[in-house]
């Protein structure tokens, strides 16, 4: 699996979390434990979608669960641009060779 399907892979789950695209997951608690809730664009109430977590793990988890749009988008944009490089590089690495070998022949001729 090479780093566009993966980032791919991850955006798909993504997209299949509670309220994604629509709703920020925010670090709700209980008693004695950590909650991840989704707050919603509308006026509905948030809810929790997964419990018992320690605190950094719910900062990690609703960083990333925030964060992975932004990231995937960025992650294709620099491989866009790499590609386009590379493409770039052939293309220039083709015209050199097109220029050695007219300048062999303008060498041979004038020989």
């Amino acid at each position: 699996m090479d780093t566009r399907e993966f980032v791919d892979r991850l955006y798909s789950l993504w997209a299949k979390t509670s309220e994604a695209g629509t709703g920020l997951w925010i670090i709700g608690e209980t008693i004695g434990t950590t909650d991840i809730e989704v707050l919603r664009d509308d006026d509905e109430p948030s809810y929790i979608v997964a419990n018992a977590f320690s605190g950094t793990d719910a900062q990690f988890i609703t960083a990333i669960h925030g964060a992975l749009p932004q990231l995937t988008k960025e992650v294709h944009a620099a491989l866009d641009e790499a590609d386009r490089l590379d493409r770039e590089k052939d293309e220039l690495i083709h015209r050199i060779m097109l220029l050695e070998i007219e300048l062999q022949t303008a060498q041979e001729a004038a020989a």
